[in-house]
């Protein structure tokens, strides 16, 4: 199957949901296109940079995570993508996946900024003159805004996956009130939906057709990368960041963004004076004003990374971080990155949550800030021998990445059969 993916993220740096289902796509025979989006002048990923230059050769191996040789760009592209060489940059990166930007021209919509109506439209006119020779089967859409565009230019089954309540994580209502328009707007458009937890299904799915298939498929971690933490991948971690043996180390995977609870951040520091932050991953201007109020000398940020290598050095930790504000919207937050902790072994402190509530017995909870010292000290006194460890690993192996993308192709297929038996 021909597969057009309309992305929100590029396809380097830290791989999440987008990026794991595009290769999970292309490793079971489909044929993947990845439309990179535009990158904003104030992008905070440098896509020259994966990790810090000291730690190897500044991760400019000629090769990705899965050991695939990247093709020269242009050649090997499958006649379903051939037309789009002549607007875009192509290269095929792995076997039956091609990543697609188009430069200068998207890159213009930086000028208006990312999160505003008049860049979406134009990000959107790009798009639909960009994919309008594209012969694809199935069309996978990340951002509402392009849905209408991926109708006018296909007549491909449209699938609209739904990775985070957007309206209520982002500072300006004015922003949330432009997505919430174009969900509204463009939902009535889609042949299939995807949610990665119930609530997002419940709070979007009432825009959409009468009997349009919909799934809720949550996050799953790539057990090939993310593996326990033994104590000779703690050292060698350690050696690889220059962290001494004994140093307590916590550790935060991801964006670090407004979400994150500075107070309790500012307590653990204060309860751990020892303690030091390690960041695997970018930091968003929000996350920047956190870090700016926090011991900076005590924060080790190491921006966005490859996966692999995050998989690897985060095994220098002692505990992982999954401090999010106690506020309702953040209620059903689970996160991709509450599994990749969970595959090391390591402790999780984590603010309590209902999403994270059935996995109480493997996490450290708290509630509040008396909770959370005594949470926190339980964690970091932990024995890497505890049986414990081999519990979390188990719950992680339970929700690997292998499954998830099963049951994701499996729904893509039954979308384009019912687009198809309907267009029959």
């Amino acid at each position: 199957m021909r597969i057009l993916v309309l992305a929100t993220i590029p396809f380097e740096g830290l791989r999440r949901r987008q990026q794991q289902v595009a290769l999970g796509l292309a490793a079971r025979g489909n044929e993947v296109l990845y439309l990179e989006p535009p990158r904003p002048v104030r992008s905070l990923v440098d896509p020259a940079r994966f990790e810090p230059a000291e730690l190897d050769n500044g991760g400019k191996t000629g090769r990705d995570d899965s050991g695939a040789e990247e093709a020269p760009a242009g050649t090997g592209l499958p006649d379903a993508w051939a037309q789009l060489a002549k607007e875009a940059e192509l290269r095929t990166i792995a076997p039956h996946l091609t990543i697609a930007r188009k430069g200068v021209g998207m890159a213009k919509m930086g000028a208006w900024g990312w999160a505003a109506r008049l860049g979406w439209r134009l990000w959107a006119g790009q798009v639909e003159r960009l994919i309008s020779d594209a012969r694809a089967e199935v069309v996978l859409v990340y951002h509402p805004a392009l849905i209408g565009a991926a109708r006018a230019a296909l007549e491909a089954p449209i699938i609209f996956e739904c990775l985070d309540d957007f309206p209520s994580l982002v500072p300006s209502s004015s922003i949330a009130v432009a997505y919430d328009e174009a969900l509204r707007s463009g939902l009535p458009q889609v042949d299939g939906f995807l949610a990665v937890n119930r609530y997002l299904l419940e709070s979007w799915g009432r825009f959409l057709r009468e009997g349009v298939p919909v799934r809720v498929i949550e996050h799953g971690v790539d057990l090939s990368m993310f593996r326990p933490a033994t104590p000779e991948r703690r050292t060698q971690a350690r050696e690889r960041l220059h962290l001494a043996p004994d140093v307590p180390v916590g550790a935060y995977l991801g964006r670090f963004d407004a979400r994150l609870s500075y107070a309790d951040l500012e307590l653990i520091f204060d309860r751990a004076p020892e303690l030091r932050l390690l960041l695997l991953g970018e930091v968003s201007s929000e996350g920047e004003d956190i870090l700016q109020r926090l011991p900076h000398e005590r924060i080790h940020r190491l921006g966005p990374l490859r996966p692999g290598q995050a998989a690897e050095l985060i095994a220098a930790a002692d505990l992982t971080l999954l401090t999010l504000r106690r506020e309702p919207h953040l209620e059903p937050i689970r996160g991709l990155k509450l599994y990749e902790y969970l595959a090391t072994g390591l402790p999780v402190l984590a603010s309590f949550r209902r999403a994270v509530k059935a996995f109480r017995e493997a996490l450290y909870l708290y509630t509040d800030a008396a909770e959370l010292e005594v949470r926190l000290r339980e964690a970091l006194g932990e024995a890497p021998e505890a049986s414990i460890r081999a519990e979390r690993v188990r719950i992680a192996r339970e929700n690997g990445w292998q499954l998830r993308i099963g049951e994701i192709a499996d729904f893509l297929t039954e979308v384009a059969s019912s687009a198809e038996a309907h267009d029959g």
